[in-house]
């Protein structure tokens, strides 16, 4: 999950000859509430609604089996916390690199749709191989979700110029 940004570091410092201080700028700034809400909320709201829509679709059952609420919230938020760091590198990668690129060269749209695309197929070998029934649809739906994923991520973050303040 660092690679993206390991790359975008790599190529702001050696192609476009940007310092080590104008590269991390986007990281130090000081955010407003509105990105702060988004941020916070938007994957939420969006993982809440996947969740739903797989429970109502039958694609899926709740099964929390013997844990208590309280397992379960901190077990969430030990996720969620080890997640942060590596998640980042995705985001800076592909968002604060790539899709300014992108969105340059080719319009925003465009720039966008083309970045879903990179970035559903750079996860589409953690999702197929994680898959656990290979006898049917599973491995090709996970991917259209992945890909549907990165696209609907993409637009929020950026043709509503919400979060991203580089």
């Amino acid at each position: 999950m660092f690679f993206p940004a390991i790359v975008a570091l790599i190529f702001n410092r050696f192609v476009h000859r940007k310092s080590i201080k104008s590269m991390l700028g986007c990281v130090v700034k000081k955010p407003n509430i509105k990105s702060m809400v988004f941020s916070v909320g938007y994957p939420i709201i969006f993982i809440a609604t996947c969740g739903i829509i797989v429970l109502i679709i039958g694609f899926g059952h709740l099964n929390t089996g013997n844990l208590t609420l309280t397992y379960i919230i901190i077990s969430s938020i030990i996720l969620i916390l080890v997640n942060l760091i590596p998640a980042f590198g995705e985001e800076y990668g592909w968002i604060g690199y790539l899709l300014p690129k992108l969105t340059k060269a080719s319009g925003k749209t465009r720039g966008t749709i083309i970045l879903g695309a990179v970035w559903a197929l750079y996860h589409f070998p953690v999702v197929l191989f994680t898959c656990k029934d290979y006898r049917n649809w599973q491995p090709l739906i996970n991917s259209h979700i992945t890909s549907c994923w990165c696209f609907l991520h993409n637009i929020c973050i950026f043709l509503f110029l919400i979060l991203v303040p580089w």
